[in-house]
């Protein structure tokens, strides 16, 4: 007997790869059509995604581009959800991965979500079948899944991985859908909805004075070309991680203060200097973002970089709040 669509579907949830069996052709032309196939469903959604926009996108659109009714195709997919899983999960298997690196980490997310972003431009609107779905498809895991790596070597704590994975996907299907839509009304549209900039200029100037900021910075509002603002908001997600590390690395070793005494903080790039005292004799130690701050660990950065010791006492440190202590 043959597997049914659910069947194929958790077969391929399980193993990567077109695992239908091509659907024999019924009628007078049958054997002169090419045999519908998961993969011949996938490549004519695409098609019609890349032509007409995702909103043109049904079963029954499909099935007519392939000169079939739309039974033919629940023979191979589940329902409309099951081809948007497929679709997604086609478009993420052409990003590109970087083994986990802590030193680079900030780059390869920004990397992995900017590959993204170009997948799913090429398809108008394609964006939104990733919308209010728990993917189960491998290639859209294996996304999730090395995103979710390369934060937890760049030191990033689980809960905030996890989160920020889930972020950063939303903010960057949200973007590219935005941008498909504008794109479209710039194609299709009657011109009304999107206006340009200094149209858009002139609108906030004719505000009325209840208005002061928006009138005042409406250069700044409207500032940014290309993808700006895409790359400003990865990078201030990115840039909070950041700050994350070196919070957690600073509440870790405070919170060792009955251990390893803390009179002095003095915030520097990356990172803190910390004025410590181990066995009453007072050390400076560089403490970067994500340092595993523990007695040991100050005690051998203590005796084997005297780089990092101070030049002046750590009583001295203290006392000048103006060095930024925090």
């Amino acid at each position: 007997m043959s597997p049914t669509p659910q069947q194929r579907r958790a077969a391929r949830h399980q193993q990567p790869g077109d695992a239908s069996t091509p659907a024999a052709r019924r009628g007078p032309s049958g054997g002169a059509k090419k045999p519908i196939t998961v993969e011949a469903i996938i490549s004519t959604a695409f098609g019609i995604v890349e032509n007409e926009g995702y909103q043109a996108l049904t079963m029954r659109r499909v099935a007519t581009a392939l000169e079939t009714g739309p039974s033919s195709l629940y023979a191979h997919v589940v329902n409309k959800e099951d081809l948007d899983e497929l679709l997604i999960g086609r478009l993420c298997a052409e990003i590109d991965l970087p083994e986990p690196d802590p030193a680079t980490w900030r780059q390869q997310i920004t990397s992995i979500c900017t590959q993204l972003r170009d997948q799913y431009l090429r398809y108008p609107g394609i964006s939104q079948a990733a919308f209010a779905v728990a993917p189960s498809n491998l290639d859209t895991l294996r996304v999730s899944e090395g995103t979710l790596a390369i934060l937890l070597a760049g030191g990033v704590d689980p809960q905030a991985a996890a989160w920020a994975t889930d972020s950063l996907t939303l903010y960057v299907n949200a973007y590219s859908l935005e941008i498909s839509l504008v794109n479209q009304q710039r194609r299709h549209g009657d011109g009304s909805w999107v206006v340009s900039r200094d149209e858009l200029l002139r609108r906030f100037a004719a505000l009325p004075g209840t208005f002061p900021h928006t009138k005042r910075y409406a250069a700044e509002l409207t500032a940014g070309t290309g993808h700006d603002r895409f790359d400003f908001t990865i990078g201030l997600m990115i840039d909070g991680l950041a700050r994350r590390l070196g919070n957690a690395g600073l509440d870790r070793l405070q919170a060792l203060s009955g251990v390893v005494g803390v009179p002095a903080m003095v915030n520097v790039q990356d990172g803190y200097r910390l004025g410590v005292v181990i066995d009453g004799v007072p050390h400076t130690v560089f403490a970067a973002p994500g340092s595993p701050v523990t007695r040991e660990w100050a005690a051998q950065r203590c005796a084997d970089s005297a780089r990092f010791r101070s030049e002046r006492p750590v009583d001295e440190l203290k006392a000048r709040p103006s060095d930024g202590f925090r």
